[in-house]
């Protein structure tokens, strides 16, 4: 019927609406956080067009025309201020970041030095004969080795936990954790195959001869295992550099976030306090003139 209406909005000055509109502002806030799917903590980019709408009604009530402006200013300083604490957020998981790369990277580097004797020991004893030895025992048949590593594995408990040694095969060391008497044998155990550096197998133990081919593969990839450590270094040694450069930053928009809150602070206790226009006038003129030639250094600097 109707294809345009006009919506007016009637308030009396020094009344009620005052209260009602601030009332609606809170609202609308909180409505328009919930609708956009907003995190005020780490968004909150600008103020929104109907939150803006109640705060101007809400001025217009009071009859104070700085009511808006101190509205605005604290918006724009939640908006700094969230800003801000993510910028410090970002720089406390550099900080992480740094911690654990100075920590882990000389564990990768000791281990990248201590590669080339074993590299060298899995390629000499690559093409060799199977024989593998338990304590004074070798057995040069994978069935009955793999059956006899099967049985030193499913008994090998004690009451306290130590590492023993099961097995001694192509120059390698074969270590296991033992496991408490109560503790039941798992469906895929950890195997040590220990020589400069350590590497760990998983072993189903389904299959004996299975078994000994995942610790001969295991064995004849230390090449690869060195690769991927290498890797793994270099990747850390990025990622420190780039976050003790990050962590030295300054919050880009700190002089605006100061300057911000200093008028703030000036402004809003004077619009609480329902101060005469005229003091209010004094007061950001006072500080527009001391926070000027500050903001002129500033260009001067950038410059």
């Amino acid at each position: 019927m109707h294809q345009e209406v006009d919506i007016y909005h009637y308030i009396t000055k020094g009344s009620f609406d005052n209260y009602l509109w601030q009332t609606q502002e809170n609202k609308l806030k909180y409505i328009t956080q919930i609708m956009t799917s907003k995190d005020p903590v780490r968004s909150a980019e600008d103020i929104d067009e109907q939150t803006m709408t109640a705060s101007d009604f809400k001025a217009l009530a009071t009859g104070n025309p700085y009511l808006k402006l101190k509205m605005e200013l604290e918006n724009e300083l939640t908006v700094l201020d969230n800003q801000k604490r993510a910028f410090n957020r970002s720089k406390d998981e550099y900080r992480h970041t740094i911690s654990y790369c100075e920590q882990n990277l000389p564990v990768l580097e000791k281990r990248l030095s201590q590669y080339d004797r074993d590299i060298a020991q899995s390629l000499a004893t690559k093409s060799q004969d199977f024989a593998m030895r338990f304590d004074n025992q070798m057995m040069d048949n994978r069935a009955e080795a793999g059956d006899y590593l099967r049985k030193l594995i499913t008994y090998n408990r004690s009451e306290t936990k130590e590492v023993r040694t099961l097995a001694t095969f192509r120059g390698f060391e074969l270590k296991m954790a033992t496991r408490s008497p109560s503790e039941p044998l798992p469906d895929m155990v950890s195997l040590t195959i220990s020589g400069s550096n350590q590497y760990s197998v998983s072993l189903d133990l389904k299959s004996d001869v299975g078994t000994i081919q995942r610790i001969t593969n295991a064995i004849d990839h230390i090449l690869d295992d060195q690769e991927k450590t290498e890797e793994m270094a270099n990747n850390l040694k990025d990622k420190l550099s780039v976050a003790r450069v990050e962590v030295e930053k300054v919050f880009p928009k700190e002089e605006d976030y100061q300057l911000v809150k200093a008028k703030y602070d000036i402004l809003a206790p004077l619009v609480e306090q329902e101060a005469e226009i005229e003091e209010i006038d004094a007061a950001l003129a006072k500080f527009n003139e001391t926070s000027q030639p500050q903001q002129d250094q500033q260009l001067s600097l950038d410059f």
